[in-house]
C-alpha cells in the first residue's frame, strides 16, 4: 500500500465526528505501507472530534514494514482529538522506517 498522506494498511482514516462513533475491531493488515505523512500499519489517522465522539480500535493488529516522513506508527500513524482510544490493540513484528525523524514510534506515531 502506498500513498501521500493518511495512509494505512486497512484504512486511511478512522473518523468519529459530532457525536458519532467510528470503530475498527477484530481486524488485521499485512504488507508494507509507505507514505509521506500520517502513515500507519493499520490506520493512518485515528480521529475523534466533538462531544460524545469516539474513534476506537480494538483487538486488531498489523504486520509489515511502515515507511514515512512524519506521523509514522506501526499500528496508527496519528491519533488526534479526544477521546481517541485504542483498547486491547496488538502489534506483531512491525519494523518502522523513517525517511526523517518526525513524530514516530513503533506503536503510535
Amino acid at each position: 500500500m502506498s500513498g501521500s498522506n493518511n495512509v494505512g494498511g486497512l484504512v486511511g482514516q478512522n473518523y468519529g465526528f459530532a457525536g458519532g462513533a467510528a470503530g475498527i475491531s477484530n481486524s488485521n493488515a499485512s504488507g508494507s505501507v509507505t507514505g509521506g505523512g500520517t502513515v500507519g500499519g493499520l490506520v493512518g489517522m485515528n480521529f475523534a472530534y466533538g462531544s460524545g465522539s469516539s474513534a476506537t480500535i480494538s483487538s486488531s493488529n498489523a504486520t509489515g514494514a511502515v515507511t514515512g516522513i512524519s506521523g509514522v506508527g506501526g499500528l496508527v500513524g496519528r491519533i488526534t482529538g479526544l477521546p481517541a482510544v485504542l483498547p486491547a490493540s496488538v502489534i506483531v513484528m512491525l519494523p518502522v522506517r523513517l525517511q526523517e525523524t518526525v513524530m514516530s514510534a513503533a506503536l503510535l506515531g
